[in-house]
């Protein structure tokens, strides 16, 4: 972006810039979507000795929750519904 500002029209120039950015999300998303599955593997079944999706909502964004984030969420949900 920075050495094209002079060779193309700004229209042009702001595309390629929201182009870019919109690569780097996307590309971000599943980076971490498939970190995040290598850590907690969710959505496929082990056919041949592969591991094959079978559910890609799954795969992509379910996350199990953990012992110690359910509890969290417990004592929170619990405090919130004392009666005074």
């Amino acid at each position: 972006m920075l050495f094209g500002w002079n060779r193309v029209g700004p229209g042009l120039h702001l595309l390629s810039t929201v182009m870019v950015a919109v690569g780097t999300l996307i590309s971000a998303t599943w980076i971490i979507a498939s970190n995040s599955w290598m850590q907690t593997p969710q959505g496929y079944e082990i056919i041949d000795g592969r591991a094959v999706p079978t559910d890609w909502v799954k795969v992509i964004f379910m996350r199990p929750i953990s012992a110690a984030e359910k509890s969290d969420r417990d004592d929170a949900d619990s405090s919130d519904h004392k009666e005074t």
